[in-house]
């Protein structure tokens, strides 16, 4: 008899199981669930930056007005309200809807549990009538869904929130909602102030975002992505290379030319510049002090390429300065006594077409050429002085513009070039 009434219940009990209805869990459980009204709180203006958030939060029914007509948007929450909307959110999450109300004894005393038992939080709080830190409510809510609920949608290196060290209390959760875009600060640095008290109108916003990926916010903090900024020749002569490498919000870069850069690698502050020598190799990985992200590998096989063709074409820049100067040795005399004989000056007139064709050449490449500075010196002195007075008479003469054209092409070409430090031919990526 008695395991007849034990195979009973087993099968009444699987029964209202079946009967029961089945919710998938997941984020589109959170549906509005009530209307609300602009203007239902009379303390909650349309234009208040937590407006939308306060409507959001109580047409999903997870959160209430502290009575029929005001929200006390300014008001802090207890640990004990905490607890109420986390079990809330999760109850939702996993179960379709809300099922959970007060407690006879202990309103709260429900809510508590169902937090103690999905693992929202370890243990009972000392008192939950206190109000609750804003670290300790990042904790709470960081932990009331799953984490593939709350995945990173921003870059926020571990160690960028300005008042939060890897290491303090609450920081990995804090981390994550700032990394989910749940969190995002309480100025334009992006501070938590962890041991503030948290308004209402705060909760509304994160129990929005929570509950509706659409609203999390974007941004980035941290280090930037590490990048080559230029690439420059220190000697034309000895062919020497070098690499700047920088990245944003970073003091110092890991590189590594043998695989992924580490916090092992070489460091190089940020600005500098790294020597590729014979063996370097093709890649370089960087690594940003401070980021959590994966290091960036960077092809400088066509960088290199366009370093060396640049440092090639200035070399070529300087070699046409002294045919230059050693045309102008040839005219001089025919300038000085007004004997002048076309024919005689050939080498002269194929400088001309050669700075022409040079001066041209740069122009349509478009590309940010940086003399060495005594190059750039002498060419500048030589060609926009000497060789625009020198010859008048000469072009006068003859009826030619044997260098004004030149000169002119040159004027526009020098618009590509800047003077850097003597010996140095750089690019800028």
């Amino acid at each position: 008899m008695k395991k007849s009434l034990k195979l009973l219940s087993v099968l009444l009990a699987l029964a209202l199981l079946l009967a029961m209805p089945a919710y998938a869990s997941g984020l589109g459980n959170f549906v509005d669930r009530r209307p609300y009204t602009d203007g239902q709180f009379t303390d909650v203006r349309s234009d208040d930056w937590f407006a939308p958030y306060v409507a959001k939060a109580y047409r999903l029914g997870i959160i209430d007005g502290m009575t029929d007509s005001t929200f006390v948007p300014q008001g802090n929450l207890t640990y004990a309200e905490a607890v109420k909307l986390a079990a809330v959110l999760n109850e939702i999450y996993y179960d379709g809807s809300v099922t959970l109300s007060n407690g006879a004894d202990v309103w709260y005393s429900t809510y508590a549990m169902r937090c103690l038992e999905m693992g929202v939080i370890a243990t009972d709080f000392p008192d939950y009538n206190a109000n609750i830190s804003r670290s300790d409510f990042a904790a709470i809510f960081a932990a009331c869904l799953p984490p593939d609920a709350l995945a990173p949608v921003n870059p926020v290196a571990s160690a960028s929130i300005p008042d939060v060290n890897p290491g303090d209390a609450n920081a990995d959760a804090i981390l994550l909602l700032y990394r989910a875009g749940v969190l995002t600060g309480v100025d334009d640095a992006h501070s938590f102030h962890p041991a503030s008290d948290i308004t209402r109108a705060e909760v509304c916003a994160i129990v929005a975002r929570m509950a509706d990926p659409s609203l999390r916010l974007r941004f980035s903090l941290g280090p930037g992505e590490p990048k080559v900024t230029s690439v420059y020749v220190s000697d034309l002569a000895s062919g020497a290379i070098f690499v700047t490498v920088s990245a944003a919000d970073a003091d110092y870069l890991y590189y590594s030319f043998d695989g992924p850069a580490t916090p092992d690698s070489p460091e190089v502050a940020a600005g500098a510049s790294i020597p590729l020598g014979a063996d370097a190799g093709s890649t370089l990985s960087l690594l940003a002090a401070g980021s959590d992200g994966p290091p960036v590998r960077i092809d400088l096989a066509p960088m290199v390429a366009s370093v060396t063709a640049l440092a090639e074409k200035e070399q070529g820049f300087y070699d046409l300065g002294e045919r230059i100067r050693a045309d102008m040795a040839l005219i001089q005399p025919f300038v000085a006594s007004g004997d002048i004989a076309a024919g005689e000056n050939q080498a002269a007139l194929d400088a001309n077409e050669d700075l022409k064709e040079a001066a041209a050449q740069l122009n349509a490449s478009g590309v940010p050429v940086y003399l060495r500075a005594a190059d750039a010196a002498m060419l500048a002195s030589r060609l926009m002085e000497s060789l625009v007075t020198r010859t008048a008479d000469y072009a006068q003469a003859t009826g030619l513009a044997l260098w004004n054209a030149s000169v002119a092409d040159y004027a526009r070409a020098l618009l590509h070039c800047q003077e850097t430090a003597p010996g140095r031919m750089v690019v800028y990526f």
